[in-house]
């Protein structure tokens, strides 16, 4: 059966969705819990939430939310050298 979406999320919403933040819109609740969804999460945005750790901006258990990832039922996106090479901004690039 073919995916109803693919979905990408950003490191904010990964987070809010591992913790169940209210900040989570519930659009975004209801489309993630909906059957068939194939949801995706980029190698870019656990790299991103390392440095904000290291940096004192987030605190979270990397270990931990690199667990949760496929018990939740997603999929990271690794990282190749296209993404790195593609014509758009440098941010794009990476997520």
């Amino acid at each position: 059966m073919e995916p109803v979406a693919r979905l990408l999320l950003d490191t904010h919403l990964v987070l809010w969705w591992l913790s169940a933040d209210s900040r989570l819109p519930s659009s975004v609740v209801s489309l993630l819990q909906e059957a068939g969804q194939e949801v995706f999460v980029s190698q870019a945005s656990l790299w991103d939430m390392a440095i904000k750790t290291s940096l004192g901006r987030l605190s979270a258990d990397l270990a931990q939310v690199d667990r949760s990832i496929p018990e939740q039922g997603f999929r990271c996106l690794s990282l190749r050298n296209e993404h790195q090479l593609a014509p758009y901004g440098p941010t794009v690039r990476l997520v």
